[in-house]
């Protein structure tokens, strides 16, 4: 993963919920939350996640399980963000379209995980991994920009693309 993927991925998540209309608390479970989306990932084998090319079907079918093994993991997780940290590590792969990896439709959607959706697929295209480069600020927000309505809940990506365009440098600085 890249440098504090799911910490940057929380204060962009924070900032969004703030954007959104969320309360100042509210917003700070969001990032609390968003900050355990990826946990699951503890669970795959490093010579998946590390992969350098690309991922065959089986091992797709591993790393999507990642969700699962999330909110298996924050099942006694309590307070004010524990329901939302399960459901985020669960869902956070589900897109505005229904097409996620359980095919959530968006109205079964929290708004916080469309967010967070946004949010980790913005960081994790800003950062270098083993498979491929680090993108440049202007190419992950055309990324976003251009899977609005499928991918990427349409308003949400109207608040997101001046709140990453003002926290690129202070978040991602290479």
């Amino acid at each position: 993963m890249g440098k504090n993927h799911a910490g940057m991925t929380g204060r962009l998540c924070e900032g969004l919920a703030l954007s959104y209309g969320y309360s100042p608390d509210v917003a700070r479970n969001i990032r609390i939350a968003a900050g355990t989306h990826d946990i699951g990932k503890s669970l795959i084998p490093d010579n998946i996640i590390k992969k350098p090319g690309r991922l065959s079907p089986h091992e797709f079918d591993i790393i999507r399980l990642h969700t699962v093994f999330g909110f298996n993991l924050l099942r006694s997780a309590e307070g004010d963000c524990g329901e939302m940290q399960r459901q985020i590590a669960m869902y956070h792969h589900e897109r505005y379209d229904g097409n996620g990896y359980w095919g959530l439709t968006r109205e079964m959607q929290p708004v916080y995980i469309r967010i967070v959706a946004i949010c980790d697929v913005y960081c994790a295209l800003r950062a270098e991994r083993c498979y491929k480069e680090a993108w440049s600020c202007d190419e992950a927000l055309g990324y976003i920009e251009d899977n609005a309505g499928s991918h990427f809940d349409p308003a949400l990506v109207g608040l997101f693309v001046p709140l990453a365009r003002s926290s690129h440098t202070i978040l991602f600085r290479h």
